[in-house]
């Protein structure tokens, strides 16, 4: 009597559960998983664009795709989990988010576990979603989603190699494009900054309650509060597929300088120039300049682009610059340059106003401050030869 009132139960709250959060149940027979689907064409509802055109070779070359290969957009599949703990042992993942391209649309796929005895049962899609799709997208997933994923197939005694499939993490992106401009590149901090959406906690749940909130899912029944559970998740596949759109958009040549707020250019240059493309970086760095939405770090390094081209005279104003504003590492670059153009009065003016500033630092680099004064002496030695002559 005992076992049938406890069926009766698990059943009310299965029947509930789907009432309340939409979705089909998979057609296991024993501990099917309930499965939630929404699409979106062009934006979300939250108004940030899904339209992925293609992926930039910068990127694929980033993340050590094969860029002859380049995948197509309906080949990324976005994931993200929602577990019962943030280690590794013993966690489960009790919401598997999926996000990709179907048919012209963005498709968001939840796979949702009643009970934990329906685990085994939630990985069916999941792997027949990672057998059609080549190319995983995510937010940290390589640190957290994958070693999480591996662990519980694992456990189920399920060998699929998830490291060796092609990965782009856009955390680590993330932080090369922002990392200079932002408070943060969490993701909830790129939503605000980057994409101008700020989550209502009305409808949404703080990560970190999420844990516990399906622990008394679980012990009450009560399914009121996974629909904040769901929403969170949801948001996560998103808005990291809106991240890629911006990033995409932001690394795809040519590249519009200014078009976007947003978008850190510099950090857009530097990306380019780590993989060689030191022409694409000079331009970039050039129209900022010309736009008048350079940084005096970004003038630098146009000018060392500059000398490397034997535009002297470019490379010169760019450094005066930034001595202007009394930028160390354009007071070294513009006293060399003066040296090597035989103008040492004036090297060692420049040379003179970085030593100062250097010994007026509280905890000043003494290695750096012996260099400095080897080359203020080296000049001095120079111009009493000159006058010598």
């Amino acid at each position: 009597m005992a076992h049938t009132q406890d069926f009766d139960l698990k059943t009310l709250i299965r029947e509930l559960l789907q009432a309340t959060l939409g979705g089909e149940y998979s057609a296991h027979e024993e501990d099917s998983v309930l499965i939630i689907s929404e699409s979106w064409e062009g934006y979300s509802d939250e108004g940030v664009s899904l339209d992925l055109q293609d992926i930039p070779e910068v990127l694929l070359n980033w993340a050590q795709l094969d860029v002859s290969q380049g995948p197509d957009v309906n080949e990324l599949l976005v994931l993200d989990l929602e577990t019962t703990g943030l280690g590794r042992g013993n966690t489960l993942a009790f919401l598997i988010g999926l996000g990709y391209f179907e048919d012209g649309k963005y498709k968001v796929e939840q796979i949702f576990l009643p009970e934990p005895d329906a685990e085994l049962n939630s990985f069916d899609r999941l792997i027949e979603l990672l057998e059609t799709h080549s190319v995983l997208v995510t937010f940290n997933g390589k640190s957290f989603d994958i070693p999480v994923l591996e662990s519980r197939l694992l456990y189920h005694r399920i060998w699929l190699n998830l490291r060796e499939k092609e990965h782009i993490d856009l955390l680590h992106m993330a932080r090369r494009l922002w990392k200079n401009t932002l408070p943060s590149c969490a993701l909830e901090s790129l939503e605000y900054y980057v994409m101008g959406v700020l989550r209502d906690p009305e409808f949404d749940i703080d990560g970190g309650q999420i844990p516990q909130a399906y622990g008394e899912y679980l012990m009450s029944g009560d399914v009121e509060p996974l629909l904040k559970i769901v929403k969170h998740n949801q948001l996560d596949i998103i808005y990291t597929m809106a991240l890629m759109v911006i990033i995409c958009d932001a690394l795809r040549l040519p590249i519009e300088v200014g078009k976007d707020a947003r978008v850190d250019y510099h950090a857009v240059a530097r990306l380019y120039q780590s993989q060689g493309q030191k022409d694409v970086a000079k331009q970039i760095l050039c129209e900022m300049k010309d736009l008048s939405i350079a940084t005096v770090e970004s003038v630098h390094e146009l000018g060392q682009l500059c000398k490397r081209d034997k535009e002297l005279e470019e490379a010169q104003h760019c450094f005066e610059y930034g001595a202007a504003l009394s930028h160390p590492p354009s007071l070294l670059a513009l006293a060399i340059l003066l040296e090597q153009t035989k103008e040492y009065e004036q090297a060692l003016e420049y040379t003179e106003q970085l030593l100062s500033q250097q010994q007026s630092l509280p905890l000043p680099d003494l290695r750096q401050l012996h260099d400095i004064d080897k080359r203020r002496i080296r000049l001095q030695r120079k111009i009493a030869k000159k006058a010598h002559k």
